[in-house]
């Protein structure tokens, strides 16, 4: 477990093939956390610290959500543990903190989000995790994101699930506040088709079996604007 946290929170050690399985060059990368922060703003990243708030839109707004549900997910955890607010630390110093002196095994309980489309609302359930499971969902979340060939591509327009209408999202991360529109259509880098398109207020999704619908639902919520 502790290969695991390293690879999260500390920067590390990784070997680069070349040309061979023979030839290996050991690189050293940033911890996956930093990595996501960066993949949001760029590799210029944040100026965190500095308590200027200032607003502009993100690179990838799919690392941007990651990041929030992970600092969710650790934040909540963290304050089950020490029975107190945490500070302004980045989330893998909080992740550190608190997965220090447990045990693999150890069960932990946390909150997911999930969209259902039978009441197109947000549905929150308490689960029971492992550790070790919950610093490998961690894990995986961050580098199925980065490997991941699509790109999001923002949609003016309020969305048009039940109850919802917005037509952006703003959300303060370290002291910056991001605001970009609610709507946005996933597509696939290399043939650019588009996938799907999805809220980021209501988590409302609709995939290419469902494009005429979404096009009608926003057309009717365009006019009652």
């Amino acid at each position: 477990m502790q290969e695991l946290l390293k690879r999260l929170t500390t920067t590390h050690y990784i070997k680069i093939e070349r040309d061979s399985a023979v030839l290996q060059n050991r690189v050293k990368v940033d911890p996956l956390i930093k990595q996501l922060r960066e993949a949001i703003f760029g590799e210029d990243g944040r100026n965190g610290g500095s308590g200027e708030s200032r607003s502009r839109l993100p690179l990838s707004a799919p690392a941007l959500d990651l990041y929030n549900a992970i600092e969710e997910r650790v934040s909540e955890v963290w304050v089950q543990r020490f029975q107190r607010v945490p500070g302004i630390e980045h989330v893998e110093e909080l992740l550190a903190e608190w997965a220090e002196g447990l045990e693999p095994i150890t069960f932990v309980m946390h909150t997911v989000a999930r969209y259902d489309r039978a009441t197109k609302t947000v549905v929150s359930e308490l689960t029971s995790t492992t550790v070790l499971a919950f610093l490998m969902q961690i894990e995986q979340d961050i580098v199925n994101l980065l490997e991941r060939p699509t790109t999001q591509v923002p949609v003016t327009g309020p969305c048009p699930a039940v109850g919802c209408f917005a037509t952006t999202i703003t959300r303060d991360i370290d002291g910056e506040l991001v605001t970009r529109p609610t709507l946005e259509f996933t597509r696939e880098q290399r043939s650019g088709r588009t996938i799907s398109v999805s809220c980021r207020t209501c988590e409302a999704e609709w995939d290419e079996s469902r494009f005429r619908e979404f096009a009608e639902a926003l057309g009717r919520a365009e006019r009652l604007r």
